[in-house]
């Protein structure tokens, strides 16, 4: 009976290992034949036993006019790893670096004739608000050979106090020097000054929205938005502030940049489908575009929702990922706006619907040569746009399983050039 048995498993084993070659090398074959026909570069599948190990598995090259590199971090939070990536635009990956962790807007700043880069690092030992989206962590600073040259933490000034490991929000961050820098975080906090026409609990908490200005290792400038009430009725419509067992998210920070125009701080709250430019001295609100109390008119078709990836662009132009809204507007599009500061007027208000799926989180865009290069957040896609026709000149279908928050093109890589050529 004990033989019948194990002359039974080993039947059914080579069965497995049988089928397993079998339609292994065929599904290889056929992601190979696919690569043909899209043109896809062959350094893209590595390892075909492992097919995830592709991060951007389906190339379409319509446009050869793009050139430069395409830096992503893309990351997969079921395995708590992302990847560095630098790329060219056909999709053949010329650097690839493994994280122990979620990272994070991988990029190259250019100061004072210097190349650095920088990514943001999701720490699993900073203090994360439960039950809530914030990613919680540190910046980590490159020099131009990608070697790390130090991190940036929340510093304790004033209010925020650091007795729970609470560490910066990882969205965005503005450096100035290699010792110069503004940062992000969310703080949680009781609601103190909540107006009396938004009914509300004494014992609400909020995580409020702090920036800080750091030199030198040192806070500079503080600012925080529960300083500033009509924080709180731009998002009332959102929020019930008579509950206590959570920590409101009312705000939620995803960009920071500095107006070209005065060099004042301009901050994007998704929350709020807000956008507002802070004063650096004063720390009063000077102007709010998007939301229920915007300085700007943005009725009807105009109206962006639950934005990213906020900055300026050739003095008051400015480019933003309106990801849309589920109800209101189930699609997520460009705009590329021009506006009069003075007036408070949108001069000039130019949508480019994106076709492809809404995407409800993270996204990016940046323009050059009258094109817009996008990436798609968790709808997984790198896209080039002809802002002028809106038709889709370049796409990059990522894998499902790993999410890039944003990308960024770069013209060179110098400094990198000689380490990768000695790989």
């Amino acid at each position: 009976m004990l033989k019948r048995y194990i002359l039974v498993l080993l039947a059914l084993a080579a069965l497995a290992v049988s089928t397993y070659f079998i339609f292994g090398i065929k599904g290889y074959q056929a992601i190979k034949k696919e690569q043909a026909e899209l043109n896809v570069a062959d350094s893209i599948i590595t390892n075909p036993n492992y097919f995830e190990k592709s991060y951007f598995h389906k190339v379409r090259i319509l446009d050869t006019s793009i050139h430069g590199y395409i830096l992503s971090c893309p990351s997969n939070p079921a395995r708590k790893c992302g990847y560095l990536i630098i790329m060219k635009p056909n999709g053949d990956i010329i650097y690839e670096q493994e994280k122990k962790g979620i990272i994070y807007d991988f990029k190259q700043i250019l100061l004072g004739g210097k190349i650095y880069y920088s990514y943001l690092f999701d720490d699993s030992v900073a203090y994360h608000i439960k039950g809530r989206e914030f990613k919680t962590g540190h910046i980590v600073l490159l020099d131009s050979t990608l070697k790390e040259l130090k991190q940036i933490h929340l510093l304790p000034y004033k209010d925020v106090v650091l007795d729970k490991h609470q560490d910066l929000d990882i969205h965005d961050f503005i450096m100035l020097s290699e010792n110069h820098f503004y940062i992000l975080a969310t703080y949680t906090k009781y609601a103190k000054n909540i107006p009396a026409v938004i009914p509300h609990s004494n014992r609400v908490s909020v995580s409020e929205v702090v920036v800080q200005e750091i030199v030198d290792d040192k806070v500079v400038w503080q600012w925080e938005s529960t300083d500033d009430p009509a924080f709180y009725i731009a998002s009332a419509n959102f929020q019930n502030y008579n509950d206590t067992t959570t920590v409101h998210d009312y705000l939620h920070v995803n960009a920071l940049c500095i107006a070209p125009n005065d060099s004042n701080l301009v901050v994007s709250f998704r929350q709020i489908s807000q956008v507002v430019k802070v004063d650096r001295r004063s720390g009063k609100v000077i102007w709010r575009m998007g939301g229920i109390n915007s300085d700007f008119a943005f009725d009807g078709d105009k109206k962006f929702y639950w934005q990213h990836d906020f900055h300026f662009y050739d003095g008051n132009n400015i480019l933003m990922f309106d990801n849309g809204d589920s109800v209101l507007r189930p699609k997520s599009r460009i705009l590329d706006l021009k506006i009069d500061e003075k007036s408070r007027k949108v001069t000039s208000f130019y949508a480019a619907d994106i076709a492809r799926r809404y995407n409800k989180q993270m996204g990016s865009v940046s323009k050059k040569d009258g094109k817009y290069l996008i990436c798609g957040g968790l709808v997984n896609y790198i896209l080039g746009m002809d802002s002028a026709t809106k038709a889709i000149t370049y796409e990059i279908n990522t894998c499902h399983t790993f999410t890039s928050y944003r990308i960024n093109s770069v013209e060179n890589i110098f400094g990198l050039e000689q380490k990768l050529e000695q790989k």
